[in-house]
């Protein structure tokens, strides 16, 4: 499986037209060691590889996710995981979402489940 910057440009317009590779790596590395395996057909498993790559390419670029713009006197707000209730993983971003959503094995979905914290005395 191997999706192109051009295929992920189609859901995410701001894909950058060069050093994306990063994020199409980590797709790539995700789908094929954690999905492979799971019974899911080629042309889903590419499809959730297209999300997966503007999830890692909006984690970096605009730090988690764009939740609101204000463009007089220039104000943006990006999701934190309280935000979306997820405390790292997938669920991050609206293209990690998606990219749960597609995954009928629920495998991302454990990924992106929050965890409870851990405190330790010492």
């Amino acid at each position: 499986m191997s999706v192109t910057a051009e295929e992920v440009r189609q859901i995410m317009s701001s894909f950058p037209l060069d050093g994306g590779e990063t994020y199409l790596l980590a797709a790539s590395l995700d789908v094929t060691e954690r999905l492979a395996n799971k019974g899911l057909s080629d042309d889903r498993l590419k499809l959730i590889e297209t999300y997966l790559a503007a999830h890692y390419a909006v984690i970096s670029l605009e730090g988690g996710g764009l939740k609101s713009a204000k463009r007089g006197e220039a104000e943006e707000e990006y999701f934190s995981p309280a935000d979306t209730g997820a405390t790292d993983g997938f669920g991050l971003t609206r293209f990690g979402q998606q990219a749960i959503a597609f995954d009928t094995s629920g495998t991302l979905s454990k990924v992106s489940t929050k965890k409870p914290a851990r405190f330790r005395v010492m």
